[in-house]
């Protein structure tokens, strides 16, 4: 059985987000997590489902 190449946009690279977490303590950081890197934590986090919804639809 020959296997297909998946489209390019699947091989791309997710870029995770940087300085998501924080020390502890730092002030306004809940559960080591600062507003602006929750932000960035759930738009990584989108952009991997996303992906597995397409590599998903690909594979049918």
């Amino acid at each position: 059985m020959q296997r297909a190449e998946p489209p390019a946009e699947l091989l791309e690279p997710i870029t995770a987000p940087a300085g998501v977490f924080v020390p502890p303590g730092t002030a306004g950081a809940l559960a080591c997590v600062t507003p602006s890197g929750k932000n960035g934590l759930v738009v990584y986090v989108d952009a991997l489902r996303q992906r597995v919804a397409a590599w998903e639809a690909w594979a049918k």
